[in-house]
């Protein structure tokens, strides 16, 4: 019988005496590529995109300098049993588009570094590697106790294919208490301070710096 499958290369191929096809994914920016036919076969000869049998083309791998996208070669393939069994595989040069897919968490308060990053890479060839530009660089897929600010996550696939994307951590508005002030009588022996309302704990300090107790939430 005339069938071989596996995973060769870059794309996998189920060879048999039937209609064949294949895609060979490479990066943007590659020179150069190989292609590479299912093994076992008694002959090989590689054609180029407009069908001209390629010198040299008769071996199951291929070097294409240049490569373009969208371009299809072709490799005839003769059976080793039974010579009377052989198939055309085109193969179609495509990019590899890969996306980091970047999202982030805002912190929780003003000035607190407890935001997060996360990146999670598609469409590529796994497995991925993330380096983010945060101090200390980080080289995981989520990163927490960011501090607010924009970050950038470069990806790279196990194809050398590279991307990166931007994102932004965000953090609340800070609370300006710097015009909340209280009017009062001369001999007055008490008077009651009111914070604003809808904070879900509150703590009092006094002139020295010292801690009051208890503070109380105003109903």
């Amino acid at each position: 019988g005339c069938t071989q499958s596996g995973h060769f290369g870059y794309a996998y191929v189920d060879c048999s005496c039937s209609n064949l096809s294949a895609t060979v994914n490479f990066c943007p920016g590659n020179t150069t590529i190989y292609l590479t036919a299912p093994d076992g076969y008694g002959s090989y000869q590689w054609l180029d995109p407009n069908h001209v049998p390629i010198s040299g083309g008769t071996n199951d791998t291929l070097l294409v300098n240049n490569p373009t996208v969208g371009d299809t070669f072709f490799v005839y393939l003769t059976s080793a049993v039974d010579t009377s069994c052989h198939n055309i595989l085109p193969v179609v040069l495509e990019y590899t588009r890969i996306f980091p897919n970047a999202t982030s968490d805002s912190t929780s308060c003003y000035g607190i570094a407890d935001g997060q990053l996360h990146a999670n890479g598609t469409m590529g060839f796994p497995p991925y590697s993330y380096v983010w530009n945060t101090t200390p660089q980080a080289t995981t897929a989520n990163v927490t106790g960011v501090a607010p600010g924009t970050y950038i996550v470069d990806l790279t696939d196990s194809l050398g294919c590279e991307d990166h994307d931007t994102v932004t951590v965000y953090q609340p508005a800070r609370i300006d208490t710097s015009l909340l002030t209280y009017d009062f009588c001369y001999g007055d022996p008490r008077i009651t301070l009111v914070a604003p309302a809808g904070f879900s704990s509150y703590v009092w300090i006094d002139p020295n710096g010292d801690t009051l107790t208890p503070g109380i939430p105003p109903n």
